[in-house]
């Protein structure tokens, strides 16, 4: 410092360096800060829809800013921030693109989140009834009608059973309502028809003998294959 003036040190930093841009396009957290450079205007030089009327120009920058670097780039603290505001950017986009949680909090979700939230379950929705219409169209054709000698014989041999097991008393109670069925109107509970499809998984023609002798009202083969088929749809 000996023998140099100020003025030749400004001077200098002047010619050697130039004022940080910071961040163009900032997400105010606690890392970035606000910055305010005053400027010296001469009103009688300036254009009055011009730039030069403002008396301060303003910057956002890391805490961490260099505020002088050698060229116009940002410095590395700077360019840091910039970098993970584009992240975090990016990141917010991909999950506006993406449907909301259905259990997600209407307040807090934005609209676009919740309107393909919707749009999906629509889809769904219209997929699982075309399935479900497809079923009861298959169980109607393939439902039969049973004469009520059988139905009168099966009611007999349960009524008089002693021990019944919660699961052969829910089948027999279904073997009932299948025989007064119309053949149009014939519906499977859930919980039985897990029975025929182990009969049918084990052997295919037993299983189609016992369903073409009448003793129990089962569903046909391709009725089962439809009924796994939709138990397997992914969710």
């Amino acid at each position: 410092m000996k023998n140099k003036t100020l003025n030749d040190l400004v001077r200098e930093l002047i010619e050697s360096f130039v004022v940080c841009p910071g961040i163009e396009q900032p997400e105010l957290n606690s890392n970035i800060i606000h910055h305010v450079i005053p400027m010296s205007v001469d009103p009688l030089n300036s254009d009055d829809n011009g730039p030069e009327n403002y008396s301060f120009k303003e910057f956002w920058r890391s805490r961490k800013c260099q505020l002088l670097v050698q060229d116009l780039e940002d410095c590395a603290s700077c360019d840091e921030q910039t970098k993970t505001i584009r992240r975090s950017s990016l990141a917010k986009q991909r999950r506006m693109s993406e449907p909301a949680h259905l259990f997600a909090p209407v307040s807090k979700t934005a609209p676009d989140r919740l309107k393909l939230t919707l749009r999906e379950q629509r889809l769904k929705c219209a997929d699982l009834e075309y399935q479900l219409k497809e079923m009861k169209s298959e169980i109607e054709k393939s439902s039969f009608e049973v004469d009520h000698n059988l139905s009168n014989d099966l009611t007999t041999i349960l009524s008089g059973a002693k021990e019944v097991t919660p699961f052969m008393n829910l089948f027999w109670q279904q073997q009932k309502k299948l025989l007064q069925s119309s053949p149009s109107g014939v519906k499977y509970h859930p919980m039985v028809i897990h029975y025929p499809l182990s009969l049918a998984a084990k052997s295919p023609s037993c299983y189609e003998e016992i369903r073409q002798s009448k003793i129990l009202v089962l569903p046909s083969q391709r009725t089962l294959r439809d009924y796994r088929n939709y138990i397997r749809i992914p969710r």
